[in-house]
């Protein structure tokens, strides 16, 4: 039986939630979880597990780096990969301080997308191995 991965998707744009499915459309052991506010993302990442958390970091009321600091501090560990158009390095400094693991700028290189994803899901694997 293989693994199959939960990805929680935070982004408050329809396009952009149609284009990370069409990314992961042919991967059978990837599971989306779409939410497009940060306060959802706190509710669902805070009660549900997941194995890695793809995060915008540009969205109204909650932000990403907001949501992500909030989900620290409730102690969720899960890894958290910033999406966001913003090429501020500021952004990328609130980000990393907010507890995002990985910061991408859009557009995303495909083949940049696709080995950071793989990265932290190959490290989940790893760490939750039952030995």
């Amino acid at each position: 039986m293989s693994q199959t991965y939960r990805i929680l998707v935070v982004d408050d744009s329809p396009a952009n939630h149609a284009l990370i499915q069409a990314v992961f459309n042919k991967r059978t052991d990837i599971e989306l979880v779409l939410v497009d506010s940060g306060m959802e993302a706190i509710a669902r990442a805070t009660d549900e597990p997941f194995d890695l958390i793809l995060m915008d970091i540009r969205m109204p009321g909650v932000d990403g780096c907001e949501a992500t600091q909030a989900l620290r501090e409730r102690g969720v560990k899960t890894p958290v990969v910033a999406l966001t158009a913003d090429t501020a390095e500021s952004t990328m400094h609130r980000a990393y301080n907010a507890g995002c693991n990985d910061f991408l700028t859009r557009p995303v290189k495909l083949d940049q997308f696709m080995a950071i994803v793989d990265q932290h899901l190959k490290r989940v694997q790893y760490t939750y191995r039952p030995y």
